[in-house]
């Protein structure tokens, strides 16, 4: 495929229009073979841009913080097995720790007391992290807090080393921001392309027994590709303005494209036909197969070509529409025999009565 200006302002729309646009999905089903798993690369790609700049952001607030000098200042704390905070130390259970700057910037609260009193007139409300019993609490430059336990970040019934953490987080903030952009983009990839095989078993039976249709895996990989796209913005949109959603609802959007299409293509089918539907969706000179082809006839690009194993839009519906007649002729036929059988038997039956 030939990749110029066009081609890429072209592919960039993309997304875009399997946000908005059921009918965008046909050109996936005809005219977009082969892009699938590409297109769930580059998408992931595209997301993790902004995820990136988000997470950048928050290293600069730690590098500006000095974070790992904050984290040797914390007590040695142990993390128990209902994911509770302790410090080794019962006189450790509150402590201030502050920047170079002299700017509060930790309080160590795991026994969730009210520490205003504490507070000098420089400390402000709430410091940039509070450490409470179960929870981690962060607060952003504009004022946002965010809320996470501690068992989401460590296992519990674990020991708290502030020297390792220390030197870890040092670690960490010193490379990521070199590898958040690809550490991001293989995270969300791997969401997407997880959630993709999933969203191929519900299509397939929304194909069966919504549209009437058997179609095979590689069409349910292209088309659920493209329409984990809106899975792909929730997951952007949660990142950055910190919602929670559930997975169950994530894997239920895309599926609902799904379904649109699947219902779309099969009310396009019913309502226009078969032929009509080709010439619409298909390449000039394709056909449909039908058992009364010649064989001996030039070869021409079937509708199976491109769908690749849609039957209903191949010979199926044709072979439904050729049984039925068949039906109907068989059931003519009997029909006539018996009529002209009860005639003869009524006229035997009459001339039987003047017989001698």
């Amino acid at each position: 495929m030939k990749i110029d200006k066009d081609t890429i302002v072209k592919a960039l729309k993309y997304p875009f229009l399997a946000l908005t646009s059921i009918r965008f999905y046909f050109d996936v089903l005809f005219k977009l073979k082969g892009t699938g798993l590409l297109y769930l690369i580059a998408l992931s790609l595209l997301v993790s841009i902004p995820a990136s700049f988000k997470i950048n952001s928050l290293l600069n607030s730690f590098r500006q913080i000095e974070l790992p000098n904050l984290i040797a200042q914390l007590p040695s704390s142990y993390l128990s097995k209902e994911g509770r905070l302790y410090p080794k130390d019962d006189n450790d259970s509150f402590k201030k720790i502050y920047t170079t700057d002299g700017v509060l910037a930790i309080i160590y609260n795991v026994n969730d007391g009210d520490y205003t009193e504490k507070l000098n007139s420089n400390d402000g409300y709430l410091p940039l992290v509070e450490l409470g019993s179960y929870n981690l609490k962060i607060k952003s430059p504009k004022g946002e807090i965010s809320s996470v336990k501690y068992s989401d970040l460590f296992p519990t019934s674990s020991d708290f080393n502030p020297l390792q953490a220390s030197n870890l987080a040092q670690s960490v903030i010193g490379l990521a921001k070199s590898f958040v952009f690809f550490v991001m983009a293989f995270w969300i990839f791997s969401i997407l392309i997880f959630n993709t095989l999933i969203l191929c078993f519900i299509t397939k039976l929304l194909f069966t027994f919504v549209g009437k249709m058997n179609t095979n895996f590689t069409n349910t990989l292209r088309l659920c590709s493209y329409a984990n796209t809106i899975l792909a913005v929730v997951l952007l949109v949660e990142f950055i303005i910190r919602v929670n959603i559930s997975l169950s609802y994530l894997v239920i959007l895309p599926s609902i494209y799904i379904l649109l299409f699947v219902t779309k293509f099969r009310q396009d089918l019913n309502r226009i036909g078969v032929e009509a539907f080709v010439r619409m969706y298909t390449p000039q000179g394709t056909r449909v197969k039908t058992y009364g082809d010649d064989p001996n006839s030039q070869p021409k690009k079937d509708l199976s070509d491109y769908v690749s194993g849609l039957d209903s839009t191949t010979n199926k519906a044709h072979k439904e529409e050729i049984l039925n007649q068949e039906q109907d002729n068989v059931s003519k036929t009997f029909d006539n025999d018996s009529e002209d059988k009860r005639k003869d038997k009524l006229k035997n039956d009459h001339q039987s009565m003047f017989l001698p």
